[in-house]
């Protein structure tokens, strides 16, 4: 199964998007799965090198640094709804949340809706660790994405694992690319490696 794009279905079950406010994604699916709801945050393991947190500050260290974790899709988490028993406006109106991503831009628009399917490829991509950011790895080169982005395009690239397609919009000097995909008709930004990225043809 290959996401090109991260698209609604056409069902009355699956899971929503949620739009939180920033830094607040975890105290969201914290408070949601008190109230009964199966919400899930994705989540990827990045290392602050040479730095640690203490007291909520970060604070330079000349050890190797601490491991956080990060959302994947940052100020998103998803939850799990069946819009012909649940009422979705209490999602909504929690406290933390900015909105609640629709099916279309159109007023009165119910909640897009995400296959269990897609949620599963992310699962599993996340399990495997194929985002995460907190080993020492050898630094990707890819001098072929590089000439690219100097050239001013942004190539369309397949995320490895994940099997997500998206356009590639930077590269670091550490080697992990920032990737530009679509969940549900919005445009967002996720960080993964640059070595296994494949080139995919417009």
């Amino acid at each position: 199964m290959q996401l090109s794009r991260i698209v609604p279905v056409m069902a009355d079950a699956g899971w929503c998007a949620l739009f939180c406010n920033p830094a607040s994604e975890q105290a969201v699916a914290a408070r949601l799965r008190r109230e009964g709801w199966r919400a899930y945050l994705p989540l990827y393991r990045k290392l602050l090198r040479g730095v640690i947190i203490k007291g909520g500050r970060r604070v330079r260290t000349k050890g190797a640094g601490e491991i956080v974790f990060r959302p994947l899709f940052t100020r998103y988490l998803f939850v799990e709804i069946d819009l012909e028993t649940q009422a979705w406006t209490p999602l909504a109106r929690c406290h933390g949340v900015d909105r609640l991503v629709l099916a279309s831009r159109e007023i009165g628009s119910r909640p897009g809706l995400i296959a269990d399917e897609v949620i599963e490829l992310i699962r599993q991509a996340v399990d495997a660790g194929d985002f995460d950011d907190h080993v020492a790895r050898p630094k990707a080169v890819r001098e072929d994405l590089r000439k690219l982005l100097a050239a001013g395009e942004q190539p369309q690239v397949r995320i490895n694992g994940f099997d997500l397609v998206g356009r590639l919009q930077s590269l670091d000097e550490n080697g992990r690319a920032a990737v530009l995909i679509e969940l549900l008709g919005r445009p967002i930004i996720t960080r993964t490696e640059a070595a296994p990225l494949v080139l995919v043809a417009d």
